[in-house]
Protein backbone atom coordinates (compact mmCIF):
# COMPACT_ATOMS: atom_id res chain seq x y z
CA UNK A 1 0.00 0.00 0.00
CA UNK A 2 1.73 3.06 -0.85
CA UNK A 3 2.08 5.80 1.54
CA UNK A 4 0.13 9.26 1.57
CA UNK A 5 2.68 11.11 3.64
CA UNK A 6 5.12 12.60 1.34
CA UNK A 7 7.96 9.88 1.81
CA UNK A 8 10.65 8.29 -0.33
CA UNK A 9 7.33 4.97 -0.97
CA UNK A 10 5.73 7.24 -3.15
CA UNK A 11 5.22 6.07 -7.00
CA UNK A 12 6.24 9.13 -9.17
CA UNK A 13 4.26 9.36 -12.71
CA UNK A 14 6.13 10.83 -14.85
CA UNK A 15 5.65 10.75 -18.37
CA UNK A 16 7.70 8.82 -21.01
CA UNK A 17 9.38 11.73 -23.28
CA UNK A 18 11.86 9.49 -25.18
CA UNK A 19 10.70 6.51 -27.20
CA UNK A 20 13.15 4.00 -28.42
CA UNK A 21 13.56 3.76 -31.65
CA UNK A 22 11.25 0.51 -31.73
CA UNK A 23 8.06 2.52 -30.68
CA UNK A 24 8.46 4.62 -33.43
CA UNK A 25 9.08 1.66 -36.17
CA UNK A 26 5.94 0.11 -34.66
CA UNK A 27 3.91 3.06 -35.69
CA UNK A 28 5.26 4.36 -38.93
CA UNK A 29 5.21 0.49 -39.77
CA UNK A 30 7.97 0.61 -41.32
CA UNK A 31 11.42 -1.24 -40.19
CA UNK A 32 13.81 -0.32 -37.49
CA UNK A 33 16.42 0.27 -40.25
CA UNK A 34 13.96 2.91 -41.85
CA UNK A 35 14.08 4.45 -38.36
CA UNK A 36 17.75 4.52 -38.22
CA UNK A 37 18.30 6.14 -41.55
CA UNK A 38 15.92 8.72 -40.90
CA UNK A 39 18.05 9.77 -38.02
CA UNK A 40 21.18 9.17 -40.17
CA UNK A 41 20.27 11.72 -42.64
CA UNK A 42 19.16 14.03 -39.83
CA UNK A 43 15.74 14.46 -40.78
CA UNK A 44 15.14 12.82 -37.00
CA UNK A 45 17.00 14.49 -34.04
CA UNK A 46 18.04 11.93 -31.22
CA UNK A 47 20.09 11.34 -28.23
CA UNK A 48 22.38 8.32 -27.20
CA UNK A 49 23.73 6.65 -24.16
CA UNK A 50 26.26 3.99 -24.62
CA UNK A 51 24.76 2.49 -28.09
CA UNK A 52 21.02 3.49 -27.09
CA UNK A 53 19.49 5.62 -29.50
CA UNK A 54 16.62 7.27 -28.47
CA UNK A 55 14.13 9.85 -29.90
CA UNK A 56 11.95 12.37 -28.18
CA UNK A 57 8.11 12.64 -28.21
CA UNK A 58 8.23 16.15 -29.56
CA UNK A 59 10.80 15.45 -32.33
CA UNK A 60 9.09 12.58 -33.68
CA UNK A 61 5.51 14.73 -33.67
CA UNK A 62 7.49 17.37 -35.56
CA UNK A 63 8.70 14.62 -37.95
CA UNK A 64 5.01 13.52 -38.32
CA UNK A 65 4.24 16.97 -39.16
CA UNK A 66 6.31 17.64 -41.78
CA UNK A 67 5.62 14.17 -43.72
CA UNK A 68 2.04 14.84 -44.05
CA UNK A 69 0.46 14.53 -47.36
CA UNK A 70 -3.05 15.42 -48.26
CA UNK A 71 -4.54 14.72 -51.32
CA UNK A 72 -8.21 15.17 -52.44
CA UNK A 73 -11.04 16.40 -50.20
CA UNK A 74 -11.41 14.25 -47.11
CA UNK A 75 -9.74 13.14 -44.43
CA UNK A 76 -9.31 9.36 -45.82
CA UNK A 77 -7.38 10.87 -48.18
CA UNK A 78 -4.61 12.31 -45.70
CA UNK A 79 -1.26 9.50 -45.57
CA UNK A 80 2.49 9.44 -43.69
CA UNK A 81 5.06 8.90 -45.45
CA UNK A 82 7.90 6.61 -43.90
CA UNK A 83 10.76 8.87 -45.46
CA UNK A 84 13.21 6.29 -45.59
CA UNK A 85 11.65 3.56 -47.36
CA UNK A 86 9.10 6.24 -48.85
CA UNK A 87 5.74 3.85 -48.77
CA UNK A 88 2.46 5.26 -47.65
CA UNK A 89 2.23 3.38 -44.42
CA UNK A 90 -1.60 4.89 -42.96
CA UNK A 91 -4.47 7.43 -42.20
CA UNK A 92 -2.81 10.29 -41.05
CA UNK A 93 -5.02 11.97 -39.06
CA UNK A 94 -6.38 8.94 -36.58
CA UNK A 95 -2.63 7.77 -36.07
CA UNK A 96 -1.18 10.95 -35.51
CA UNK A 97 -3.79 11.39 -32.58
CA UNK A 98 -3.51 8.00 -31.36
CA UNK A 99 0.16 8.24 -30.93
CA UNK A 100 0.17 11.90 -29.34
CA UNK A 101 -2.33 10.02 -26.58
CA UNK A 102 -0.38 7.06 -26.42
CA UNK A 103 3.10 8.17 -25.75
Amino acid sequence: MPSTNGTANEVLSIPQRLLTLLKPARYLRCTLWSVLELIWKGQLPHTQFGKRFQVDRRHFDELLDREKRCEGTGPASCAIMCSASGHVTDSATSRINFVRNRF
